[in-house]
């Protein structure tokens, strides 16, 4: 049984909309090695935007998991998904990020083809509504949590991705 949580109406239609704002008209740069999709450069708004939504995820994940030990977020990106924009599949603890255990994405919008999150080894595949959120472990004693997400078709895709961890050392600290 995988440990995947889908939350709807994990962020309100104003707080969507006051992002994807935030996203058009600040500075974006590329994310990681993928050239179809852009992160926003943080600014104060979107860090209480993303602060906001990294004390309600590390809540969300605590309460699914039962976990009673202090959590942190590592990271966190406002992301446009512009179309052709894919994610292959990965897992979010990889060489570099092995200390990362908890992962949370939250869509800001809908109005947008392909961009399904994908976890094979669960046959598990999902196009969230606009204000839903997904949160999974990055692996487990029987599991590594490996996902992919399709290629944009048409429209823009934007996300809010976060990842937690319980090492204090390691958190983000415009987050804490």
């Amino acid at each position: 049984m995988h440990k995947i949580k889908v939350i709807n109406n994990f962020v309100s239609d104003e707080d969507c909309q006051k992002a994807i704002e935030c996203i058009t008209t600040g500075t974006n740069t590329m994310f990681k090695n993928n050239p179809l999709a852009e992160v926003l450069v943080d600014s104060q708004e979107s860090l209480s935007f993303i602060k906001k939504y990294s004390d309600k995820s590390l809540a969300a994940h605590k309460e699914e998991y039962g976990l009673n030990i202090p959590l942190y977020t590592f990271e966190g990106f406002l992301t446009t998904w512009n179309t052709g924009a894919e994610a292959p599949l990965h897992n979010d603890n990889h060489p570099g990020a092995e200390f990362v255990q908890l992962t949370t994405v939250i869509y800001l919008n809908d109005d947008y083809e392909g961009g399904i999150i994908y976890f094979p080894e669960f046959d598990f595949s999902h196009k969230p509504q606009r204000g839903d959120a997904i949160i999974f472990p990055t692996f487990s004693k029987e599991h590594e949590y490996n996902h992919g997400v399709t290629k944009i078709t048409s429209g823009t895709r934007y996300t809010l991705a976060l990842w937690h961890t319980s090492y204090e050392e390691r958190a983000d600290k415009n987050l804490v």
